[in-house]
């Protein structure tokens, strides 16, 4: 079972306002008063699992210089242009 976010923007403070599994539920002041929230609904469909959000290291996500292993000198700066 899944509690469904149905708030719209609206949030109860400490609980996050997106779907929450059974146990999270229970964790967050349990499913009956969730629902007595108006801000979730009880959803009996089997669902694909949430997932955590995923993040990479900052050196994975931008590489400034391009491949670390390119010896190459940058455009403009070759001192036999000269």
């Amino acid at each position: 079972m899944t509690l469904r976010y149905v708030g719209d923007g609206q949030y109860i403070v400490g609980v996050p306002a997106r779907d929450l599994t059974e146990v999270e539920a229970g964790q967050f002041g349990g499913i009956d008063s969730l629902v007595a929230s108006e801000l979730y609904v009880k959803d009996d469909e089997p669902c694909e699992p949430i997932q955590p959000i995923e993040t990479a290291a900052l050196s994975e996500a931008i590489s400034l210089y391009g491949d670390a292993d390119d010896e190459s000198e940058p455009a403009g700066n070759d001192p036999q242009e000269e």
